[in-house]
């Protein structure tokens, strides 16, 4: 396995073990976010999280927590500042649910879910034959033709369906721009 498969491999079952205390218990894993990630693609990575004014395009879900940033050379998938926010609460309420080991127990996993949350993933237009939008669906797909990004969810919601159609198309043609401006100056570095 890559470093690339075993950073993501690592992400999502950090993620996946420190929700885990919070499922637990229902009325706390009803109110808690929770998020799961396929580690299958070897094409992303994880990066620190970026700044959406720093991005050309951006594209959040409907419910404004994640959001894919078009950067100079990659695509980033990555919580908001809002779906970060969200954790925090949802960690705050579970600390207040639980008995004195087990709100010790969640503020550790708090703490450390903010520092591994606040990340993004990423993967290079380089790497990509192009985008498009189906509806509330954004597909990105890699130069083989594999889906890339689709199999992340939060709180249930598969990320790249849930966002809205005429945004999505926007992205997708902004995308597919600057994969062809990108590879037409690379072609043109190899002259």
């Amino acid at each position: 396995m890559n470093p690339a498969n075993r950073r993501l491999a690592a992400l999502a079952l950090v993620l996946g073990a420190g929700l885990s205390p919070l499922a637990a218990h229902p009325a706390a894993a009803q109110r808690g976010t929770t998020m799961r990630v396929n580690a299958a693609d070897s094409l992303t990575s994880i990066v620190p999280r970026q700044r959406a004014s720093s991005a050309e395009a951006a594209l959040r879900t409907r419910d404004g927590q994640v959001a894919v940033l078009l950067l100079d050379s990659e695509l980033v998938v990555q919580f908001t500042d809002e779906g970060l926010d969200r954790v925090t609460r949802d960690v705050g309420r579970a600390e207040s649910a639980q008995g004195a080991a087990a709100r010790i127990l969640a503020r550790m996993l708090g703490a450390g879910m903010a520092g591994l949350l606040d990340h993004g993933i990423a993967c290079r237009l380089s790497e990509l034959r192009g985008t498009s939008a189906q509806g509330s669906r954004l597909l990105v797909e890699d130069r083989r033709g594999r889906s890339v990004f689709s199999e992340m969810e939060v709180n249930g919601k598969q990320v790249m369906d849930d966002f809205p159609p005429a945004e999505a198309r926007r992205f997708s043609e902004a995308v597919n721009r600057a994969i062809r401006r990108h590879r037409a100056t690379v072609s043109g570095t190899r002259r």
